[in-house]
């Protein structure tokens, strides 16, 4: 298993260094930070959205009922109001 490094590159970034990849994450300008990378949160969404996507890649290879080239699926998120 590889060791991740954190580290603070300056501003509202903040960048983990994993095996030979380096995602680096940053805030937007009204949270401080210059909008230049995702935010952490946005980078964890696009990690559970890959996952699944793996996985109906894979269930979808494995029965031969889907040409995975073709295909694709959507997610969004939405904030609720308290009330």
């Amino acid at each position: 298993m590889n060791e991740m490094i954190v580290d603070f590159p300056g501003g509202a970034r903040v960048d983990a260094h994993y095996g030979p990849y380096t995602i680096m994450t940053d805030q937007p300008a009204v949270g401080g930070g210059n909008g230049s990378a995702p935010t952490p949160f946005s980078l964890f969404l696009a990690s559970i959205g890959t996952c699944a996507g793996i996985y109906v890649r894979d269930s979808a290879a494995s029965a031969g009922c889907l040409r995975t080239e073709s295909a694709s699926f959507s997610a969004w998120r939405t904030t609720c109001a308290p009330g």
